[in-house]
């Protein structure tokens, strides 16, 4: 009788580290998914040099890509931008009324050195994705946001000397 409360306790045991790891797994596939679309949202707009251009290819993009349809707006939770320059939250995508849980904000950048030399304002974006757990009869528990940002864009570095 013993050993068969020691042989259920650990079949139990190995089911319960087997859906630990296969959790893992998942976990680590859809942050790569949300890493994947992020960097790629990112190098479409740095190819056309701003949002409003690129909006058409990040869509025919996104519908071939496979990331997650949310029907939740996730933008509001986004947390604090303001390590990116962002003090107001504006969601570009939302003139789209984009059906995917992603957002662009655009922040602009005007140094002190560039204002004496009359340099036109430099901008970026930022963009952020989300990470999604979707379960079955509970619904979205989990979306982890994932940022990035492009690179400087219509920047104009033609001195006055």
């Amino acid at each position: 009788m013993r050993e068969a409360i020691g042989g259920s306790l650990l079949m139990y045991l190995t089911v319960f580290i087997v859906g630990i790891i296969i959790v893992f797994f998942v976990g680590i596939l859809s942050y790569a998914k949300a890493y994947k679309v992020k960097n790629r949202i990112v190098e479409i707009i740095e190819k056309y040099g701003n949002y409003e251009d690129s909006e058409t290819d990040i869509a025919s993009y996104l519908n071939s890509s496979g990331y997650n349809i949310s029907g939740n707006n996730l933008c509001g939770d986004v947390g604090d931008l303001s390590r990116y320059g962002i003090n107001e939250k504006v969601n570009l995508n939302t003139a789209n009324n984009s059906s995917y849980s992603y957002c662009v904000y655009e922040s602009t950048n005007t140094t002190d050195k560039d204002k004496k030399k009359n340099i036109n304002k430099t901008h970026y974006y930022v963009v952020v994705t989300f990470v999604h757990f979707e379960f079955p009869i509970i619904g979205d528990i989990i979306n982890i946001p994932v940022y990035s940002e492009t690179k400087m864009l219509g920047y104009n570095n033609k001195y006055d000397y």
